[in-house]
């Protein structure tokens, strides 16, 4: 892309600023909250009137909008840091250093013409860490141990309501509740004190103190052995902080995910290792590893107070540090080369990984809610409650290199030939993905691996499993001299064997195909041809549309309605056109042919149902040539 993409609004049109942010939190009537007026949404509103597909079904909306989405976001990061590396005796080598960043982040999402589901906020998190490690060289023994200290702040309010409710244990204080503008809005006080109803209130910072250590010496001459322990911090994603921070919830909906004053996220790592050399052209390294969760982030649905009610409970989507669980896997690496041209790599993981929670975006709807039930409330749940997420416990791959030099059998025809000729092969295999299954039940038809089940889930959290995920990729090269000019031809060759990999399959069927959900789809088709084909009393007893009109066709269609009687001829036309394109151009529009157009649609682009949208990238094929001046 030479050019910056163009959009109907940007930075430059639609200033993301305080005043938004401003107008946004307190939901002033007229004010720039969105490029649309959210006083008048009824002018936006979309009318799909006709049957504008290629299938004589609904197309898209003829009048109305724009709807959608607009999401802005932009992040400046002004960072310095600073080491220092010191051979402090002939023992002791000491690194120590430290690196601070400021942020300032902007956001805005929200549809045009509604604030449901919305966020806007400003912000200028600030994160810093130093850190001291020593390297303790005893010859053939070496300890490396250190600390590291991290600190973040967020340096964001978030609106805190006071109670007003004497009945209540929490009766004159504050606590956290998203509503910064419908409970206080216009200044409103409280007591002979005049409290406010809202007051912000800043997040605390967080810090962290890690300690690491590693050992390594020597068994024999060919083997090394090390073992390490650690403490591990990350700073949360912002996003899930900040989300929401200036949303109110009376302008949305108890579905919406607000983020939180989020912990660092802790895991302690054990490992050990041995690393054996057959020769020096064959080494085998050895790992195991646990890795314990203590702290990451995860979705849970939390009762907060909800002072406009009276104090009554109200369930929140929120993000929380309440995430925790364990990683134990193997780690086995072989390095093989064969004389001069050949290097190869092959290895296997194992991993066996159990927590409360996985990603938190695709598991806080429902995960998150079933888990807080077990545990009755937003308390952690208990020991063996557990969701084994998105790993893949077995994973094999390779990469095998062949080079064969410029020299190569100089002056033989072999040598013309494949000199300066490279090969490079890599390929994995790895567990398929685990999802959560759904029983095969109403309301479940359509729901794909890692989406929501309508009601109750079937087995075991993310108890099965995707279909193993299987990649063979190629790059052949050649390299060429033309004049002063060095030139490497190549072709690289991507799932070169074309497997079929499925990365998603309907959760009631573990298919990509849901053959009751097409049905389904097929009968409301179907329905939707009768009623429309009554209508116009152009209904055969056999369920045929007879479109022929005495011989007028589309000429025929003035008077064509829908099934409210509304006048839509364009509707006839593209039935017409349907049953020439998808049928045998007779213009009597059968159920064989409804059947067909039904599912042409169903499997068709932009469905979600096509086989595409189940599977990986298939073989890809890319040649090209790199010139070296």
């Amino acid at each position: 892309i030479i050019g910056g993409l163009d959009f109907l609004w940007d930075f430059d049109n639609f200033a993301l600023n305080e005043e938004l942010i401003n107008n946004f939190r307190n939901n002033i009537p007229g004010s720039r909250r969105s490029p649309l007026d959210l006083e008048n949404t009824s002018q936006y509103s979309v009318n799909n009137r006709y049957r504008n597909s290629a299938y004589g079904l609904d197309g898209g909306s003829e009048t109305g909008g724009p709807q959608g989405a607009l999401t802005m976001y932009r992040e400046n990061r002004l960072r310095g840091k600073a080491n220092l590396d010191w051979q402090f005796d002939r023992y002791n080598r000491v690194k120590l250093g430290g690196e601070f960043t400021r942020f300032e982040i902007g956001s805005y999402s929200s549809a045009l013409n509604s604030q449901a589901f919305s966020e806007a906020f400003i912000e200028k998190p600030i994160q810093w860490d130093l850190f001291i490690e020593d390297r303790l060289d005893l010859g053939d023994v070496v300890v490396v141990g250190g600390l590291r200290y991290d600190k973040y702040d967020s340096r964001a309010a978030r609106p805190f309501v006071l109670d007003t409710v004497s009945s209540s244990p929490n009766f004159g204080q504050y606590t956290y509740f998203p509503s910064p503008n419908s409970y206080g809005s216009g200044g409103v006080t409280f007591g002979p004190n005049n409290l406010p109803l809202v007051s912000y209130v800043e997040d605390p910072s967080h810090d962290y103190l890690s300690p690491h250590i590693q050992v390594s010496f020597p068994v024999t001459d060919r083997t090394n052995f090390r073992l390490s322990y650690a403490h591990q911090v990350q700073t949360p994603d912002f996003n899930l902080i900040l989300g929401g921070i200036n949303t109110d919830i009376r302008v949305t909906n108890t579905n919406h995910t607000y983020g939180a004053d989020l912990d660092f996220g802790k895991t302690i790592t054990f490992e050990f290792g041995i690393r054996h050399a057959f020769s020096d052209d064959m080494v085998l390294d050895v790992s195991a590893y646990n890795k314990d969760i203590l702290s990451d982030a995860a979705g849970r649905l939390v009762s907060f107070s909800d002072p406009a009610r009276l104090g009554e409970n109200v369930d929140l989507r929120i993000f929380t540090n309440a995430d925790f669980g364990n990683a134990r896997g193997i780690d086995l690496r072989l390095d093989r080369r064969i004389g001069r041209f050949f290097n190869g790599v092959l290895s296997y993981t194992f991993q066996d990984a159990k927590n409360t929670g996985s990603d938190p975006f695709t598991y806080i709807n429902f995960g998150s809610r079933i888990i807080n039930q077990i545990s009755g409330g937003n308390q952690p749940p208990p020991q063996g409650i557990f969701a084994t997420g998105t790993s893949r416990p077995h994973n094999l791959a390779g990469s095998f290199a062949l080079t064969l030099p410029s020299d190569w059998r100089q002056g033989t025809m072999l040598g013309s030939i494949f000199n300066s000729v490279g090969l490079t092969a890599l390929f994995r295999y790895s567990s398929g993905t685990a999802y959560t299954r759904c029983p095969s039940e109403t309301g479940n038809e359509g729901v794909i691996s890692g989406q929501v089940c309508s009601r109750e889930f079937e087995g075991d959290f993310f108890g099965a499993r995707r279909p193993a995920f299987k990649q063979f990729d190629l790059k052949f090269t050649k390299g060429l001299a033309l004049g002063g000019l060095d030139i490497t031809a190549y072709l690289d060759v991507r799932n070169a064997f074309n497997f079929k990999n499925i990365l998603n399959v309907f959760a009631t069927t573990n298919d990509v195909v849901n053959d009751l959900e097409r049905i389904q789809q097929n009968a409301a088709d179907s329905a939707g041809f009768a009623d429309e084909g009554s209508a116009n009393g152009v209904l055969g007893n056999d369920g045929s549309l007879d479109l022929r009109f005495g011989g007028a066709v589309a000429s025929g269609c003035g008077n064509w309605v829908n099934s409210q009687f509304t006048p839509t001829a364009p509707s006839c036309v593209y039935l017409i056109r349907a049953e020439e394109r998808y049928g045998n151009g007779d213009h009597i529009f059968t159920l064989e042919e409804q059947l067909r157009v039904s599912n042409e649609n169903y499997f068709g682009p932009g469905t979600g149902r096509s086989i595409n949208a189940f599977t990986g990238e298939p073989r890809r094929l890319r040649l090209g040539l790199e010139v070296n001046f």
